[in-house]
């Protein structure tokens, strides 16, 4: 009996043993699949980026050739369509250097709103009747040109009529010393001119203010049904006397 005890032991033990043996090579398998599909995890990841760069430089392609194919039917613009006057302007000389009243704008100080570009010229006109660009602001038109005030038979220096590009020009009121001077704009057509007080007993202890407010210009061009002189577009300026204390601090 003992004897048929041990045997049967030994048999569980046998095939306890193979058991053990089929798990192993099971668990070896599973470990073969897992990095079999590892690697096809990673072929698949390559895949995609393979596609991915196929997909992008196709897309490149197509726009590099939609770009070429639109720009085959543009051009540049030239001043042929327009024929804008196109010179190189010196200022303090007429049109071929004739002696026409022309403006000498140094431009110390520019600002634009929709009106046009608005300066102060501290110099005075040149050429004959130069009284009429004296110092004062000026607003300027989108252009600036050689002037020549009419045609002259036989006469290369006067073509015909060239406004120096001037819209329209003014003395600061009051006969005040100006230097130093800005001036600022904005939409809404307000103009102001700004500077120190110049003046030896009060030198720098104030400002003053001159400007135009939106209702002190008028692009209605009324005076064209009924043409008197003068035709101007902007009204007289308004003038203050600021002490810094009323400036804010910057």
């Amino acid at each position: 009996m003992e004897s048929r005890i041990l045997g049967d032991a030994s048999r569980i033990t046998h095939h306890a043993s193979r058991i053990t043996h089929h798990a192993s090579r099971i668990t070896h398998h599973a470990s073969r699949i897992t990095h079999h599909a590892s690697r096809s995890t990673q072929h698949a990841s390559r895949i995609t980026q393979h596609a991915s760069r196929i997909t992008l430089n196709r897309t490149m392609l197509a726009l590099l050739l939609s770009c070429i194919l639109g720009l085959s039917g543009l051009r540049a613009q030239s001043n042929s369509e327009y024929a804008f006057r196109q010179q190189s302007v010196i200022w303090g000389q007429g049109y071929n250097g004739n002696s026409d009243p022309t403006p000498t704008l140094g431009m110390n100080c520019l600002a634009a709103n929709g009106y046009g570009q608005w300066t102060y010229d501290a110099h005075g006109g040149e050429g004959s009747s130069a009284s009429i660009y004296p110092k004062g602001w000026y607003l300027l038109a989108n252009g600036m040109y050689a002037p020549s005030t009419g045609f002259v038979q036989d006469d290369p220096n006067h073509p015909g009529c060239i406004p120096p590009g001037v819209v329209q020009n003014g003395q600061m009121a009051g006969g005040v010393t100006v230097a130093e001077e800005e001036v600022t704009t904005n939409l809404d057509g307000a103009v102001t001119y700004v500077w120190p007080d110049q003046n030896g007993a009060t030198w720098h202890q104030d400002f003053f203010v001159q400007g135009f407010r939106a209702s002190d210009v008028d692009l209605s061009l009324s005076f064209l049904s009924n043409p008197h002189t003068p035709m101007n577009i902007v009204g007289a300026q308004y003038t203050a006397n600021v002490p810094p204390t009323q400036f804010p601090n910057i």
